[in-house]
């Protein structure tokens, strides 16, 4: 079976926080890439994020979108490996500090951060699972997070990691 997958309609929301609720001063910019066979597709990039506190856990998350770049259509067929990599740095513009740890959330009905891809005529959503993971319902109790330093303003993306599913 072959599924026409149309980047620029695939939706990424991801829960964010900071870890440390003493750096409310850090933005964060957000890359998202999905990769069909380990060669990437589509990608795209939120920035000036300003996270949840953290002060009171998932609680003070924010759920962020990030956009695609792309709008060319991807045949996907049958037994195709997906990949989606999260990644996050410290903002190049509106960030006034020159650190900061990011937190990803994910794994339960709550923390649903997930990649949302149109196969046909209808949405199917890939929900982020442990073992980098991507699963068809949403990940079971407890919450997992993920944490990364997202160094000096404007450095180099660091990855959260990269999740997969089988198609």
């Amino acid at each position: 079976m072959l599924f026409c997958c149309y980047p620029f309609l695939i939706i990424r929301k991801v829960w964010i926080s900071l870890k440390d609720p003493t750096d409310l001063t850090v933005k964060f910019d957000l890359k998202a890439e999905i990769s069909k066979e380990n060669i990437l597709v589509s990608s795209g990039q939120l920035t000036s994020v300003s996270p949840g506190s953290g002060i009171l856990g998932f609680t003070s998350a924010t759920l962020e979108t990030i956009p695609f770049s792309s709008n060319t259509p991807v045949t996907i067929p049958q037994g195709t490996v997906l990949k989606l990599t999260l990644s996050v740095r410290n903002a190049c513009s509106g960030s006034l500090r020159n650190q900061g740890i990011a937190r990803l959330w994910y794994n339960d009905s709550k923390a649903d951060s997930k990649l949302g891809v149109i196969l046909g005529n209808s949405v199917q959503n890939y929900f982020l699972h442990n073992n980098f993971l991507l699963g068809t319902t949403t990940g079971v109790v407890p919450k997992k997070t993920i944490d990364i330093q997202s160094g000096a303003r404007c450095s180099s993306f660091k990855p959260f990691g990269t999740w997969s599913i089988t198609l």
